[in-house]
């Protein structure tokens, strides 16, 4: 058989699992980016192709506010997920929970008005004794209460999520975007579940990463730190956050 009939090796199938808020965290810590402003599918693709890896599947995952929680970012998730899965990305939300949380302030703390207008500074309050010419001063042992919102169960989804994948063969690399530690225990799963089969499966972790001495998630077989270049490479012009009137 001449080499032009021979039949090509396919690449690995490989299904990206990405943890978007984790995504966010990394890129807003490495790059300076301040919300999801890429094409995940490009993004994986581009991982993918790096590797000579075939995506079949992107499935994204992350937490979305309710209109009372936070209406800008409700209407920005909103956009955001549906013009993902006009794109072919699969997109699984979860609800935010909200609490309240205390935090007791040691040490003295200012709190200023960075370039206020001089109309707003005379609208400041100044009479309580906590506000001074430099802005808001509160003292040492100050207890504020704040309201956060965390989202839950996005770890456990895709970690069952990948199991199944991995039982029902629908993969050859398991792509986890993301370097979360509590997502250690179901790689070593799939790990295990894939020693019954060959070609084993193959775990790959990404994020992004400037330095390049980050760590991905435990047992993983691959760790794929995204330097910014590619990241800009996938980056979306569109705006998704509600015009201004």
């Amino acid at each position: 058989m001449s080499p032009l009939t021979q039949d090509i090796e396919p690449l690995p199938r490989a299904v990206a699992f990405i943890d978007g808020q984790n995504l966010i965290h990394d890129a807003t810590r490495e790059f300076g980016y301040e919300h999801l402003n890429i094409d995940v599918k490009k993004l994986a693709l581009s991982v993918c192709e790096t590797n000579r890896w075939k995506l079949t599947e992107t499935r994204f995952y992350t937490g979305v506010p309710t209109l009372q929680q936070n209406p800008t970012w409700k209407q920005f998730w909103d956009k955001k997920l549906f013009q993902m899965r006009l794109d072919g990305v699969q997109t699984i939300r979860s609800k935010l929970k909200d609490r309240q949380t205390q935090i007791i302030l040691y040490k003295h703390i200012h709190v200023t008005v960075p370039n206020s207008s001089a109309e707003l500074q005379s609208q400041i309050d100044t009479s309580p004794c906590w506000v001074t010419d430099r802005g808001y001063y509160l003292d040492h042992g100050t207890v504020v209460s704040q309201t956060v919102f965390t989202e839950k169960g996005i770890d456990v989804s895709i970690a069952v999520d990948a199991m199944k994948y991995a039982l029902e063969s629908l993969y050859d690399v398991c792509l986890i975007f993301s370097r979360d530690s509590d997502l250690s225990p179901a790689v070593a799963e799939i790990k295990n579940i894939g020693m019954k089969r060959l070609p084993k499966f193959l775990v790959a972790t990404a994020f992004p990463s400037s330095q390049g001495k980050d760590y991905g998630i435990p047992h993983a077989d691959i760790t794929i730190r995204i330097p910014k270049s590619m990241y800009d490479k996938c980056l979306d012009p569109k705006d998704y956050f509600a015009r201004k009137r």
